[in-house]
């Protein structure tokens, strides 16, 4: 009788596939659709997997998966009483005699066994490149808003980074978080590193159709000249007067996490790329957080307020309105 695997081998030859290319568009590793080839169900973790792995195969190849699985079930049981009509043949040797100093042999050459094969399981767990699945946006989407959700799955314990910037998983390994973005076409970078440095990367196209700033053209001959408002000064923007705080946030040379709450509320908490200019208002006090400080520059109520680190430190502040109107003073809170 022809095994499923010589039928799933004799159909992939036909086609001019090789393991490598059908492993790429159904997204099983290559030594599994050998196995499946050769008949070698032990590799497999259960026969849950097994079966599962070889209706994906059989699909694939346009062979009914339903009928491949009655086949593999067939060849099971021809197996099974082959085993069983070994198993009931008359002894022709003398019978194995288990004595305690071969049972605790067997028990020590068991326990080494298992312990080999964990650790084998652990570094080839780690020793590929982490699983990264970003579900949301897709390339190339098109959005309306000047922010959007980036979200998506890794393993558990793995470190995610958006445009460089750390960012936070569950214990399941999901993670979402808010990513600003400039008008026109933006580049997210979304990277998963696992503990010995191996990385996976995927580069996430979004178009920002946010409507821009529309500054009406200067014309010598408009009579409406006498009603145009007069640009700001450098003077009076010194004197400008604020009833409560304004932070002016700008993200440069690279992206930067922040963390904004005004009064208490959290008003902002993502990535912003490059070049964002972000305005936060607060009757009382506003506290920022930011995961790049060489990177993220303020103006407090118009005036611009001293570094707050260098690149790639964590730095927090807060700036509080005091008795004297206009003023604010900053408050430096230790980074965690």
């Amino acid at each position: 009788m022809i095994t499923i695997g010589a039928r799933l081998k004799k159909a992939r030859e036909k086609n001019d596939y090789t393991i490598e290319q059908v492993s790429d568009v159904i997204k099983i590793r290559p030594k599994y659709l050998v196995a499946l080839e050769e008949g070698n169900y032990d590799l497999f973790a259960s026969l849950v997997y097994a079966k599962g792995f070889l209706r994906l195969y059989a699909s694939f190849l346009d062979i009914d998966p339903d009928k491949a699985v009655a086949i593999y079930r067939r060849e099971k049981a021809e197996m099974q009483r082959s085993i069983l009509g070994e198993s009931q043949r008359p002894l022709k040797e003398p019978r194995f005699v288990l004595t305690p100093l071969k049972a605790m042999v067997g028990l020590v050459f068991v326990l080494l066994l298992g312990l080999f094969g964990y650790i084998y399981y652990q570094y080839q767990q780690f020793a590929a490149p982490p699983f990264l699945n970003v579900i949301s946006p897709k390339d190339g989407e098109e959005v309306t808003e000047d922010s959007v959700t980036i979200e998506g799955i890794t393993e558990s314990g793995t470190l995610i980074t958006i445009n460089d910037q750390e960012i936070n998983t569950d214990d399941l390994g999901n993670f979402k978080v808010t990513v600003s973005l400039r008008p026109g076409s933006n580049q997210v970078k979304v990277a998963a590193e696992n503990g010995i440095g191996k990385r996976s990367e995927q580069l996430v196209n979004i178009f920002a159709n946010v409507p821009g700033l529309i500054v009406a053209e200067n014309s010598d001959n408009s009579d409406e000249g006498e009603n145009e408002e007069a640009p700001v000064t450098a003077e009076e923007e010194e004197n400008q007067v604020y009833e409560g705080v304004e932070m002016e946030v700008t993200i440069g040379p690279n992206s930067a996490w922040i963390l904004v709450e005004t009064d208490g509320e959290t008003a902002f908490a993502g990535v912003l790329v490059v070049d964002s200019i972000k305005i936060f208002n607060a009757k009382e006090k506003i506290y920022i957080k930011t995961g790049n400080a060489g990177s993220t520059s303020l103006k407090i109520n118009g005036k611009i307020q001293p570094a707050l680190g260098e690149e790639g430190e964590v730095e927090s502040r807060e700036y509080n309105k005091t008795m004297v109107l206009g003023t604010t003073t900053a408050v430096e809170n230790a980074a965690p």
